[in-house]
């Protein structure tokens, strides 16, 4: 197999925007969308989109070989377990997320009676179960559905990339949220996954991801 003369299978979250989502008529779009084509494009290489219905099928996907990347998401050790990382497509910091009402946040540890709602299937859960073990963890279907719960105040907070919050609130008039505070070293640095048996394709993907600039990322 030549990754040149053959579509890479790509799997994607179907419902992230304005990073990502799968529309109406079945294509990818979005930030995400546009930086791993224009990569693909340098790398030359043809890429064909294996649809799911959500993030963790996706992941399910992928484990399985259904598709040989994954199109944007952080590197964890859970993760490295099957995939290997490219360089990041783009950073964006991850904040906290708060009713209006609550205090802001300069230490996430010393807030151990709260409780902090996450979709499910995300880097960030694995991360804050490990980091700060006094929070109570909740697990939604969908990035509205966390921040409708901090909203209708039946989670105290959430953690997600500045980007994606600043469009989700605005969109769905969520003007009783804020932001509370940032978490040092919480960057998403948001990377195109390859499965390791397809790990051939890395350096190619890394040399186009390098010739990206930050006007082509603005």
């Amino acid at each position: 197999r030549t990754a040149a003369t053959e579509a890479i299978r790509f799997c994607v979250d179907p419902d992230w925007p304005p990073y990502e989502v799968i529309n109406r008529s079945g294509t990818h779009e979005g930030i995400a969308a546009d930086l791993l084509q224009l990569a693909a494009d340098r790398a030359g290489l043809a890429l064909a989109l294996l649809p799911t219905k959500d993030w963790e099928e996706s992941l399910a996907a992928s484990r399985r070989g259904d598709c040989d990347i994954l199109s944007f998401l952080n590197q964890t050790p859970k993760r490295e377990e099957w995939l290997v990382f490219t360089q990041p497509l783009f950073v964006d910091p991850n904040i906290i997320v708060t009713h209006e009402d609550h205090p802001f946040i300069a230490d996430l540890s010393a807030e151990t009676d709260k409780t902090i709602v996450l979709p499910a299937g995300t880097s960030i859960e694995e991360r804050v179960r490990r980091d700060f073990p006094g929070l109570r963890v909740i697990i939604t279907e969908s990035e509205a559905d966390s921040f409708a719960m901090v909203s209708n105040r039946k989670a105290d907070l959430t953690i997600r990339s500045l980007t994606v919050a600043v469009y989700t609130i605005k969109k769905e008039g969520w003007f009783n949220l804020k932001v509370s505070g940032q978490v040092p070293g919480y960057d998403n640095r948001l990377r195109v996954g390859i499965r390791k048996e397809r790990a051939d394709l890395r350096p190619i993907l890394d040399q186009a991801i390098a010739t990206i600039t930050p006007q082509e990322r603005n």
